[in-house]
């Protein structure tokens, strides 16, 4: 639903990276969308993955190695936290506040109740609390952190091609290790 409407409203394609393991999760967003997802999920290094990054207008997802270096290239970033509003100490393994994005125009979401079994701590073995955050609250934190009248926030990422995949293979192949 996110990427139909990025690329719907926007004209963005969904850029997805992380591990190896990730990848079957990508695949399947890639199959419930009708946009342009590209799955590039245990298929970089980290070096390539920051070089991509570079030609992010925005990220979107959890507390993730990706997250920081998004971050750390400048790209503005919706973190979408499982830790509900109040429920963790600052200094607590999951506390945004602790571990949030720095120095980039950010937006935080979390749930604002945890799941009643995961008062003190989640203890189930997948996560639940981040459904919480909903589809229209990501598009709202997105619009506002794209509508910045200055920064990177606003800059095109590179030139519209027709075949979005191959213009990031490009990128990919340019600023290997």
């Amino acid at each position: 639903q996110l990427a139909d409407w990025l690329f719907q409203s926007r004209g963005m394609s969904l850029l997805v990276l992380g591990s190896t393991e990730e990848a079957a999760t990508a695949n399947a967003i890639a199959e419930q969308t009708a946009s342009g997802v590209i799955n590039f999920c245990g298929k970089t290094s980290v070096g390539q993955m920051t070089a991509l990054l570079r030609h992010c207008r925005i990220y979107i997802g959890r507390d993730t190695s990706v997250m920081h270096l998004a971050a750390a290239v400048g790209v503005p970033v919706v973190e979408i936290s499982a830790c509900p509003v109040g429920e963790a100490a600052e200094m607590h393994f999951s506390s945004p506040k602790r571990f949030g994005p720095w120095g980039v125009p950010h937006r935080v979401l979390q749930p604002q109740q945890a799941n009643m079994d995961c008062k003190g701590g989640c203890r189930a073995p997948e996560p639940h609390c981040i459904l919480r955050v909903s589809v229209s609250e990501v598009q709202q934190a997105i619009h506002e952190l794209l509508s910045l009248p200055e920064g990177k926030a606003n800059q095109p990422v590179m030139p519209q091609p027709t075949d979005k995949r191959q213009t990031w293979t490009r990128a990919l192949q340019r600023f290997s290790d």
